[in-house]
């Protein structure tokens, strides 16, 4: 639990010394962060592989929006009540995907979660539907977090609205971390490990598999939509653009990058896809292809990811007493 406080510390001091661009790039590492979280519970904690995870980010970004914007239903939801409501329709949907997929694997389940991820945008961009999600041009003027007085208080003085809208983030980030952490030590997070391992093995020892996998799903979809809500709230527009296909992948990215099944890989990994390509800004048209060659060489040479799991490394490193017995063994 030390790296996860470390980063929330880290989270809450560093806003106080960047700029309003470095602010507005840690809110976007956070959301990854998030989704990140959401996402290695399902592909990194119990193997399953999905490419339509941006479906639940976009399920929870469209549902904030709908609820807190002005138009086009004008309820004009709390932020607080439009954010839970957004939570449980992710979930819905994380339901709708999980009990067709419960007795798929690999990559059954993956082209599954693909298709339903095209259709959530096809219908998010229908013209159909226009007049309820905003078709192409998408909702504008999404609701932010009220203030409170207590945390102006705390800084002695009256913050700016993105410094405090951050502060919410990094609160809602250490409630997502927190959840995850107690999942992967709980006993559900250890019979996830067993079904990545093998689902025979894990169903002949007690495993209820399918239960177990719908469970991820919808937990994760759940994670995801946090991440869509706070999307929406931070850029007070969404349109269906937000939510393509790259997302996914840059999501998987997160943490194949970082390290499967591991916390803090899906945390390093969040700040590897969406900090360093700021951080390499100044190179103007060769960031991307420094950031492409700094994957590559990373991918190379840690294969693992930045920060795999304690399980996968101890088994990757060669057992040193064994090799001395062989040694001491041989004719």
């Amino acid at each position: 639990m030390t790296f996860p406080v470390i980063v929330i510390l880290l989270c809450l001091a560093l806003p106080l010394v960047l700029s309003p661009y470095g602010i507005s790039v840690l809110g976007l590492i956070l959301i990854y962060a998030i989704l990140g979280l959401g996402l290695n519970l399902i592909v990194g904690l119990s193997g399953q592989l999905v490419f339509g995870f941006v479906a639940f980010y976009a399920i929870g970004a469209y549902t904030f929006a709908l609820l807190t914007a002005p138009k086009p239903l004008g309820l004009e939801f709390s932020f607080p009540l439009a954010f839970i409501i957004a939570l449980v329709i992710s979930g819905l949907g994380g339901v709708i995907v999980g009990l067709p997929i419960m007795n798929l694997r690999g990559d059954y389940l993956a082209i599954v979660t693909l298709g339903f991820a095209e259709i959530v945008r096809a219908l998010v961009n229908s013209n159909l539907l226009a007049d309820f999600t905003g078709g192409p041009q998408g909702i504008k003027d999404i609701g932010q977090p009220g203030r409170f007085e207590f945390i102006d208080r705390l800084f002695g003085k009256p913050i700016p609205d993105n410094l405090y809208f951050l502060y919410v983030m990094i609160f809602l980030f250490a409630l997502c971390l927190y959840v995850v952490y107690r999942l992967q030590y709980s006993r559900v997070g250890r019979s996830w490990e067993a079904m990545r391992e093998d689902e025979t093995v894990a169903q002949a020892c007690g495993v209820s598999v399918g239960s177990y996998k719908v469970l991820a799903v919808i937990i994760g979809a759940v994670i995801a939509g946090a991440a869509g809500a706070l999307y929406a709230s931070r850029n007070t527009y969404i349109g269906p653009g937000d939510f393509v296909f790259m997302v996914s992948v840059n999501s998987l990215a997160v943490i194949v990058v970082g390290g499967m099944g591991s916390i803090p890989g899906a945390l390093i990994g969040a700040f590897m896809i969406k900090g360093v390509p700021e951080l390499l800004r100044d190179l103007e048209n060769y960031r991307m292809v420094v950031f492409g060659v700094l994957l590559i060489a990373m991918m190379i040479i840690r294969p693992e990811g930045l920060f795999p799991i304690r399980r996968r490394k101890i088994y990757a490193e060669p057992d040193k007493n064994l090799e001395k017995l062989k040694e001491e063994l041989k004719p």
